[in-house]
């Protein structure tokens, strides 16, 4: 057999046998599952770096091209990227610009780092690059200008950059040094050195274009130790800017970023209950016998670790239940434990019978109307996750054997649930996708499509959009796939732009029923093109598909056509493997084929009398011309 070697070494011997495809995925099933011990990733990563150079069109991994510029040596960070990477599935090609030559890269159009196309570029800085106030009693003007001096060279660097490559930007937080010569006074002083890269952290943060996205190192560093992070024996021999310990939590901090940029988070938090949310087998010990809550440190632990999801929840991440169990007996639990913190209200969706898992959490997410690629899975036992692992590789696996002390922080650590924002419809996710399944329930109830609409009490809005829904509208861009009718992707500051633009018109639609307010879960943008509005996004939550807001919307772009004298909307359908969903859609609204039958575009006059569609969504408030 080709993987049954365990390891790295394991993989060693297919790249040997030009087995490239096979070494990927099995070293990928390594990584996930943790086996690799910190100082191997940099062994894993020269591995990926050889099959990189040397086979990446002729694997079906997705090939990442990503180019690294550090004032300090990048061989570890490359490293960790390449395996955190590989955990996403993705084969990274790494770019190490030449030592310490940041913004000559930059600034240099010819450079090495225009040299090919990239997807991303990183950014790091080490805190002995930094120019700090020359005195301790430098005042707090001083210093805000040195700072502000510092940023603004950066912003030069960022848009410089990309001016030449429409990639991603990611930036490392500045670790502070951890030294101090004076004890608490020290942070009195404005010159304070932890004080002003802290104060440099505050103002990129607050300064930076949507395009750029943090690498939280500082953060990191502060959690395991700073005195820990900083090698300073590496540092002063090998220039390396963190220890190769912490090689694996920084391969999961940098995923962070990366998911949240590319809206790769996971939605949904899926756990096992016996021995994962408590202590015990509730069939087998009852509802009193369970470690949960006061009395023993492993019930205290398990109360603080459902506090934990509990605001997890409360935050925008989905929660739901997987678990071998009778479903009666569990509820129980979330129903009468005077000290279990999670209630049935709380869960997006609940799972619990006798069936194999990975069938169960496919249903979950046909359920939720979610790819399995937004799943995380937590469970006690070895044996189910491994499983899990092996024939879902697209769902997250976080096992949470052993003591339960440590639960919050394994979750914690695996960064990922990170999002570049959080809106008001994050907020209200579990609750609204509660609703969708009640709505669902409804339906199959009564049978009769008509009544059934009628009876959610729908009301829905289309506005143009202002600067303060920017941040959801870019947040969908990233995130939505299956109704997305061209899945062209706008950045906040695009977004930004084209609520400026006289011949661009950006609409946002939200909806609300009997069960729940969904929030902003819609937006079209058009461009005017003569007498035409082209649709040249239209994006919708999954959470609403097939509620007849699809026509609801409609008539508000035909009303709005109507009163700023366009005769004719054309529609644009780019399909891609996930958007299937909607390649019927202008057909079923009206539209005719321009061109040849079965074309992507769909033109629909607007001129005379157009009857409005029909649709069950009652008026809260349309565009007006």
């Amino acid at each position: 057999m080709d993987d049954i070697r365990p390891g790295l070494e394991g993989c060693r011997q297919l790249m040997a046998r030009e087995k490239a495809e096979i070494a990927l995925m099995r070293l990928r099933q390594e990584l996930c599952a943790c086996r690799l011990k910190p100082f191997e990733y940099d062994v894993a990563g020269q591995l990926l770096a050889e099959i990189g150079a040397l086979v990446p069109a002729q694997t079906s991994f997705p090939v990442f091209h990503i180019g690294i510029l550090a004032d300090h040596t990048t061989t570890g960070m490359a490293n960790a990227i390449r395996c955190a990477m590989l955990i996403e599935g993705m084969l990274a090609v790494v770019y190490e610009a030449p030592f310490g030559a940041v913004f000559q890269e930059i600034f240099d159009g010819n450079s090495g780092i225009y040299r090919k196309p990239r997807d991303a570029v990183l950014i790091a800085f080490h805190h002995h690059a930094i120019e700090y106030p020359e005195h301790p009693l430098t005042g707090a003007e001083q210093v805000e200008a040195l700072a502000a001096r510092m940023v603004g060279r950066l912003e030069e660097a960022w848009v410089a950059l990309r001016a030449h490559m429409a990639c991603h930007v990611f930036q490392h937080t500045l670790v502070p040094s951890g030294i101090s010569w004076l004890g608490a006074v020290e942070h009195e002083m404005p010159a304070s050195p932890d004080k002003f890269i802290a104060r440099i952290n505050q103002l990129c943060r607050d300064r930076a274009p949507a395009f750029v996205h943090w690498v939280d190192t500082a953060s990191l560093a502060q959690r395991v130790g700073l005195r820990n992070w900083h090698d300073a024996h590496m540092f002063y021999y090998g220039k390396l800017g963190f220890s190769s310990q912490y090689a694996r939590d920084y391969a999961n901090v940098f995923l962070g970023a990366f998911r949240a940029a590319t809206g790769r988070n996971r939605k949904c938090l899926v756990v096992d209950l016996d021995n994962t949310l408590w202590g015990g087998v509730v069939g087998d010990v009852g509802l009193e016998d369970l470690k949960l809550g006061p009395g023993t440190p492993e019930g205290e632990a398990y109360e603080n670790f459902c506090l934990y999801l509990k605001n997890l929840q409360r935050r925008g991440v989905m929660l739901a239940v997987c678990s071998k169990n009778d479903e009666a007996t569990a509820r129980e639990v979330f129903e009468r434990h005077p000290h279990m913190p999670l209630k049935l209200a709380d869960f997006a969706a609940f799972c619990c019978n006798w069936e194999d898992k990975t069938g169960n959490l496919i249903r979950l997410a046909h359920q939720l109307n979610i790819d399995l690629s937004h799943l995380a899975f937590a469970d006690d036992n070895p044996a189910e996750c491994e499983w899990v692992r092996l024939q879902l590789p697209d769902v997250a696996v976080l096992e949470l054997s052993g003591d339960p002390a440590d639960f919050v922080f394994r979750v914690d650590e695996a960064h990922l649930f990170d999002a570049a924002h959080v809106s008001r419809e994050d907020l209200l996710r579990t609750q609204s996708y509660r609703a969708r399944q009640q709505v669902e329930g409804a339906k199959q109830a009564d049978g009769n499509l008509d009544a059934y609409f009628g009876d959610l009490r729908m009301t829905g809005t289309c506005r143009r959009a202002g600067d303060a829904e920017v941040a959801r509208l870019a947040q969908m861009e990233i995130k939505t796939n299956q109704f997305n009718v061209t899945t062209r992707r706008y950045n906040a500051d695009q977004l930004r732009a084209f609520l400026r633009d006289e011949n661009m018109a950006v609409f946002v639609c939200s909806l609300s029923d009997r069960f729940a307010n969904h929030g902003i879960v819609s937006s079209v943008i058009t461009r005017r093109e003569g007498k035409d509005m082209v649709i040249d996004s239209w994006l919708m939550s999954c959470r609403v598909f097939a509620r007849t807001l699809e026509q609801f919307i409609m008539n508000s772009l035909i009303e709005f056509a109507r009163g700023n004298n366009i005769e004719r909307i054309v529609g644009i359908y780019l399909p891609t493997p996930r958007n299937k969903v909607v390649k019927d859609l202008f057909c079923s609204l009206g539209f005719q084929p321009l061109g040849q039958e079965g074309c992507s575009r769909w033109h629909h006059s607007v001129r005379g009398v157009v009857a409005p569609l029909r649709t069950f969504v009652q008026c809260g408030g349309n565009v007006t011309p």
